[in-house]
């Protein structure tokens, strides 16, 4: 759509490495990028200041305007400055463009009549102005999404952007997964977010749950019979997890 060469793209493979050595930086996993858009960042001070570049992009903010809700104690606005100054130049000057560059040159209307975005709490001031040129020609949008579930406001998702958008808005009173146990729990937490979509739901029917908790994972146990689902929130806990179930 944009008539840019997938040659052309920055990623952690292809580019970065050449600007890292230009520039005398060092990054471990930038350039990569998750299912869902987000871009995926290692944790020394170079991939931060990366991480912080494709952010005040996708703010749709200046750098000095992004670093007030930054929150990364080891890199100064200076050191920010410095890097996006060089990362951008030297861009244009080797004719690079990023996925965040791909978004902010826009695209134009799809030819649908009925547009669907899902997940949408997730998506970051950049993404929703290109999702609304996306969409400028359809009939009919659909948005679904939960701000509770927002998680990647590091990345640049904005939450209330996603709040802000027009149209009827229409909570669903049933969840067919949550039993009661966690949703007793879940209320707990969350009620106390101030700004918020207020949401009345009943959990799962017929099924009670329990929450319990374990300070490791050799303290989980596995009934006996019936089906058990393990779910995990970060990749480092997998061996672990693996090996207590062999």
């Amino acid at each position: 759509l944009l008539g840019v060469n997938q040659r052309s793209l920055v990623t952690n493979d292809e580019g970065l490495g050449e600007f890292a050595e230009a520039f005398g930086y060092s990054f471990t996993n930038g350039g990569r990028f998750t299912e869902e858009g987000i871009p995926a960042f290692g944790f020394t001070k170079d991939d931060k200041m990366l991480a912080f570049d494709h952010f005040r992009r996708h703010r749709l903010l200046s750098a000095d305007d992004a670093f007030k809700h930054w929150s990364e104690d080891n890199v100064t606005l200076h050191e920010v400055r410095r890097f996006t100054t060089a990362y951008t130049g030297w861009k244009i000057a080797e004719g690079r463009v990023d996925f965040t560059d791909l978004l902010e040159r826009g695209g134009a209307a799809l030819p649908c009549d009925a547009v669907i975005v899902d997940e949408a709490q997730d998506l970051s001031p950049l993404q929703w102005r290109a999702f609304w040129q996306f969409a400028a020609d359809a009939a009919r949008v659909y948005i679904a999404g939960d701000d509770d579930q927002a998680i990647y406001e590091w990345a640049g998702a904005d939450p209330a952007t996603f709040l802000a958008q027009p149209g009827r808005v229409e909570v669903l009173p049933q969840s067919y997964r949550c039993p009661k146990a966690v949703s007793d729990l879940a209320h707990g937490i969350i009620n106390r977010v101030q700004v918020r979509q207020p949401k009345e739901w009943s959990p799962r029917e017929g099924v009670t749950g329990v929450v319990s908790y374990a300070a490791d994972v050799d303290q989980l146990r596995v009934p006996e019979q019936g089906s058990v689902l393990f779910l995990y929130r970060n990749h480092k806990y997998a061996d672990a997890i693996i090996r207590f179930l062999r």
